[in-house]
């Protein structure tokens, strides 16, 4: 395994670490479960970590962590036993209207969601009643931040690009620099004090009731009004210190905050982040099979993590402008329905992606894929340069790493065995575990369609716990899928 590419696999571990959650049990044996679990733990064991040094921008921040019922009752804000709460999901939040009606939307179906506060009143309000609770949680928060203190305590020496103010800065590992702090020297202006950001989340825990509605499974609804990190901020400190830095990897999280904005700045803002994307040495996708094997093929490959998305439109402004130039993406389910959607895709409707199996996932990526251009390697525009080559999707029952073979990447079934362990190691150290997603399912030739194993193009797959990652490959993608054990008690 290339030496950086095994570091991409503890961003799924970060990641993993938003999921402590439970589910449904399935009918299997438990000994079966727990089988395939240690299954997974060898796979994902059987290549030592290269520790690096990983730059990751842009979002950090507080999490304030309460429970949603102790938040509405704080609030006024009812669910009436034997009502139906109005469920419409909302781009942005004008008011706590919008508010119950998004929350009841995604908590009816046990999805993950996160949503913009437009008006500063109302947020502000959401806030003093999530403060007044009794029981509540301050975290660090955001993609970039949670990234980089995972990736310190994996002992990678980790440059993070984001809005860090003096009680953040106090949870960061020793290990993380602060970008801002790194070019200060050269920008007196720098030393402006920053103030922390607070971003507000709201778990309910499996069968909570609202109103006739019960979620299906644990999650958490975040609400925000972040007024740094939704500009990006901290773009410019950041890209400057990647210089400065040297990294051998780089990630980047926290688009999604350019939401609150209008379509122009966010456009514009885009292409600030394709152009700074340009600056960081790239692999040459003309390199020879002998250079790429001797592992000179990438420099500084990048990866994005989504998240989070109402608007439609926003989400192909992403998908036509920064996901094209980036070596790897992460995504997961509802991010997926989100950018299949923006991108054009009809075949599926968004209700397919709250729960998705593995063959709503393989077509959904494999129209993404196409989509983009990133398919045909001789007709791509950008071949030469920084383009997508491999995706990381990660939901609550399994995860998928779609790899483009011939892109220089080492075994995804290690990537994807470490991240679907990653949430279980945390919660419940792999005691007590459930395996939800089936072990024997089926998946649609969408890279090759005109390849048949079965008469209607699909190709039965299993899982085992000898073979606890199914994998498959058509054309120059490899697919690596990988069932998530859950915590019963986590």
């Amino acid at each position: 395994m290339s030496k950086w590419a095994v570091a991409v696999l503890f961003l799924a571990v970060a990641l993993g670490l938003w999921y402590y959650l439970s589910d449904k049990g399935s009918s299997s044996s438990p000994h079966v479960h727990l089988d395939i679990a240690m299954g997974l733990q060898r796979v994902a064991n059987s290549t030592a970590p290269a520790y690096h040094r990983v730059a990751i921008g842009y979002n950090a921040n507080l999490d304030l962590i309460v429970h949603a019922a102790d938040m509405f009752r704080a609030l006024g804000v009812s669910f009436p036993p034997g009502i139906t709460p109005v469920a419409k999901d909302h781009a942005q939040l004008d008011s706590l209207a919008d508010l119950k009606e998004t929350f009841s939307f995604y908590a009816g179906s046990g999805s993950a969601a996160e949503r913009y506060v437009s008006d500063s009143a109302t947020f502000q309000r959401i806030i003093d009643a999530a403060v007044s609770v009794n029981e509540k949680v301050w975290h660090l928060g955001g993609n970039a931040g949670l990234m980089a203190n995972r990736f310190a305590q994996e002992g990678c020496d980790v440059l993070l690009g984001g809005v860090v103010g003096d009680r953040l800065a106090k949870m960061l590992d020793s290990r993380v620099q602060i970008a801002r702090e790194v070019v200060k020297n050269a920008h007196p202006e720098a030393n402006d004090k920053v103030t922390d950001e607070i971003h507000l989340i709201a778990e309910y825990a499996i069968g909570s009731m609202w109103g006739t509605l019960i979620s299906p499974r644990a999650n958490r609804f975040i609400i925000v009004k972040d007024e740094t990190n939704a500009v990006l901020q901290p773009l410019e400190d950041f890209h400057e210190a990647i210089g400065v830095f040297s990294p051998s990897l780089v990630v980047i999280a926290g688009l999604h905050l350019l939401e609150g904005k209008d379509a122009e700045y966010r456009a514009a803002r885009l292409m600030d982040v394709v152009d700074a994307l340009d600056t960081i040495k790239h692999h040459e996708h003309g390199a020879d099979e002998e250079t790429m094997g001797q592992g000179h093929r990438f420099e500084s490959p990048v990866h994005l993590e989504l998240a989070s998305i109402g608007s439609t439109q926003f989400m192909a402004q992403i998908g036509r402008t920064v996901v094209p130039v980036v070596d790897s993406l992460g995504l997961n389910e509802q991010e997926l329905g989100s950018l299949y959607e923006s991108l054009g895709g009809t075949n599926l409707p968004r209700t397919s992606f709250r729960a998705p199996q593995v063959d709503t996932v393989v077509e959904a990526l494999g129209y993404i894929l196409k989509n983009l251009d990133i398919w045909d390697d001789s007709t791509n525009p950008r071949k030469g340069l920084r383009r997508l080559m491999r995706v990381h999707f990660h939901c609550l029952t399994f995860h998928m790493v779609v790899q483009r073979t011939s892109g220089g990447w080492s075994d995804g079934a290690v990537s994807v065995a470490a991240g679907s362990l990653a949430a279980s190691r945390q919660a419940c150290n792999m005691v007590d575990v459930d395996v939800t997603l089936a072990t024997t399912f089926k998946v649609p030739f969408v890279m090759t369609p005109s390849s048949k194993e079965q008469d209607n193009k699909f190709a039965t797959k299993h899982i085992t716990a000898d073979k606890p990652v199914a994998t498959w490959t058509e054309g120059d993608w490899t697919m690596h899928v990988a069932p998530v054990a859950v915590c019963r008690h986590p």
